[in-house]
């Protein structure tokens, strides 16, 4: 009975280490089919993380925003150290904009959301600037008119109106 289980024991290992070592060689693997040796392949992607820059995204308010040279410097909430910060952004033509048609649209104590990246030479470039619609304040109801009420008779102890007591 020991020597069963040593033997499956030993056998559970050995395709642990063989799944974990094919699990490790999965990118190697990747490299050698298309042709590029595994030191390449991990210049490769180094150089491809470094192309492509990390989008991030705030939700603030324009400090100020100056159109002719593109730039907006924004206040937003920083969730990390709970402080609120500024950061100045800007645009380029590859900039998408929602609610508004251009930077000249755009107006100090607007509130936005913006995704940006940071560009080539170290400035933070917006990708997309969305400006938050202010609905307008919500319309006040007329009050309703209310139908005149009908006065009713007075009714005494007995049940009778003064009319038909005065009566009897």
């Amino acid at each position: 009975m020991r020597l069963k289980t040593s033997v499956v024991l030993v056998a559970l290992v050995f395709l642990i280490f063989i799944n974990f070592g094919l699990t490790l060689a999965e990118e190697d693997v990747v490299a050698v089919e298309q042709g590029v040796d595994s030191e390449n392949a991990e210049q490769n992607t180094v150089s491809e993380s470094k192309a492509g820059p990390e989008i991030q995204w705030l939700w603030g308010e324009v400090a100020s925003v100056d159109p002719q040279n593109k730039k907006v410097i924004a206040k937003y909430l920083d969730y990390e150290t709970d402080s609120e910060k500024e950061i100045s952004l800007f645009a380029d033509d590859q900039t998408t904009y929602e609610n508004i048609k251009s930077l000249d649209e755009l107006k100090t104590l607007n509130t936005i959301s913006v995704d940006y990246g940071l560009g080539p030479d170290g400035q933070y470039l917006i990708k997309n600037l969305s400006v938050e619609k202010i609905d307008g304040p919500p319309a006040i109801a007329e009050p309703q008119k209310q139908a005149p009420a009908v006065e009713q008779p007075k009714v005494d102890q007995s049940g009778k109106s003064p009319a038909q007591a005065s009566a009897e």
